[in-house]
């Protein structure tokens, strides 16, 4: 097997190459799920290409990346890695935010 599969093995705490696949899959599908969803979620909210840049990067930070991460951890449920994207979505979380980290004793 190619190394750096090895080493997403090792990193994700994974067993098989079937997970790697799967992972990667949830990654996909996550991402194309987020795009045409935010395309409804702009048209909704009446962001259009004439709308001042700052406020579509606003809307794009406080929009499309909840969603995202909604939909990882549902498309990860759905595939059967829900326990490896809920940690992972709770480690994103903590790097954005570090008010949500475990305070260490």
């Amino acid at each position: 097997m190619p190394k750096p599969l090895e080493k997403l093995k090792k990193r994700w705490n994974i067993q098989h190459n079937r997970e790697i696949l799967i992972i990667l899959l949830v990654f996909a599908l996550t991402g194309t799920s987020t795009v045409y969803l935010y395309s409804f979620i702009k048209k909704w909210v009446g962001i259009t290409p004439d709308t001042f840049f700052l406020f579509k990067l606003v809307a794009f930070i406080f929009l499309a990346l909840p969603l995202y991460n909604i939909l990882l951890i549902l498309w990860g449920k759905a595939l059967g890695q829900g326990v490896f994207f809920r940690r992972f979505v709770r480690q994103f979380a903590e790097r954005m935010l570090p008010f949500l980290r475990k305070q260490k004793k």
